[in-house]
């Protein structure tokens, strides 16, 4: 019988319903949580990192594959986000304070049933920046809307996370620029981790598509790398692209891939991941979201051990495959409360 992922028997909805009653009776938890969190002593002990990203219902961003409004359902996409969260092979998360805020309520839930928190040695990534809403007028002034360095420093996450998208025939870009760079420069003296992600952008049709040129990403690369006070907090995340490893050359930053709409099936975008980790030594890693989070029937856990056999171990896609039958449903248990 073919495989089917169960997100119910891993996410409880009564767990998913008690998230509201803790916001509004109790919502001095999420600080709480924050505060009692154990941080890694450094951020990528082998110089390499396995992020989820989940951040694309603040940009406006729900549609995936054919469905508009998928990753609209909070219930189904917080669970695929926990699912991944659990597993001891995820380095992280990068997302929105809504989700952080989510995940604190319910770790505290979880530690108050006598679980593990499965927050502590993760890598939290805060979004800093969703202003620019896909399809709006003025999606190319992609202000600050979200996590400040104050704040991150303040809820003791690790990193803020930003894009800069460049359309050079739109003037918002040079404000995005500029916006990129005071949050570059607020994040290095807080002593925080950057993640910028430098996008090349071209409007087809009305709707801007990244321009997947490896002359233009090569160009931007050395723009993102220059911006800033100082670059010994900045990490890169950026497309594979053709002819990926003269983009890659660019620069000397590390740099994670990105991923995308996977339209059901996850290993085109992982193929990706482990080509720009076998065609540049500056590639270290995945910021990858919806390939890992909505894979199709599979479990997103195991699509995420997956990625990091890749990323940490060094195998091929081919190779990890291989142990996909034995990876489903580990750590199912993780949120379950006691009866």
């Amino acid at each position: 019988m073919a495989y089917r992922f169960d997100l119910e028997e891993f996410f409880p909805p009564a767990l998913f319903d008690a998230i509201t009653d803790v916001r509004a009776t109790r919502p001095h938890v999420i600080e709480q949580e924050a505060l009692a969190r154990r941080q890694r002593t450094q951020l990528a002990p082998d110089g390499k990192l396995v992020i989820v990203a989940a951040d694309h219902p603040g940009r406006h961003v729900t549609v995936l594959g054919s469905e508009p409004l998928r990753m609209g359902n909070r219930y189904e996409y917080l669970g695929r986000i926990l699912r991944t969260m659990v597993h001891p092979e995820c380095d992280g998360l990068m997302t929105t304070p809504d989700i952080i805020d989510d995940l604190f309520i319910v770790n505290h839930l979880v530690r108050e049933a006598g679980g593990q928190s499965f927050l502590d040695d993760k890598v939290l990534v805060g979004c800093m920046q969703r202003g620019g809403l896909i399809n709006a007028i003025f999606e190319m002034d992609d202000r600050f809307t979200a996590y400040t360095a104050y704040e991150l420093k303040r809820m003791r996450l690790d990193a803020g996370k930003m894009m800069m998208r460049t359309d050079f025939s739109d003037p918002a870009s040079g404000k995005t620029l500029q916006y990129c760079a005071d949050a570059i420069n607020e994040l290095r003296r807080a002593g925080l981790t950057c993640f910028l992600e430098p996008l090349p952008a071209v409007k087809v049709d009305g709707v801007y598509k990244v321009d997947k040129s490896f002359a233009a990403l090569l160009k931007l690369i050395g723009v993102a790398t220059a911006l800033g006070e100082g670059t010994s907090n900045t990490w890169l995340k950026v497309p594979y692209v053709e002819n990926y490893a003269q983009a890659a050359g660019a620069t000397t930053l590390p740099m994670l891939v990105l991923g995308g709409d996977p339209g059901g099936d996850p290993f085109p975008a992982i193929r990706e991941v482990e080509r720009g980790m076998r065609e540049a030594k500056n590639s270290r890693g995945a910021l990858i979201g919806r390939c890992v989070l909505f894979p199709g029937d599979e479990d997103p856990a195991a699509i995420l051990s997956i990625v990091n056999a890749i990323v940490h171990k060094g195998l091929s896609l081919d190779e990890a495959r291989l142990q996909l039958p034995e990876l489903r449903g580990q750590y199912i248990d993780a949120l379950k409360m006691s009866d």
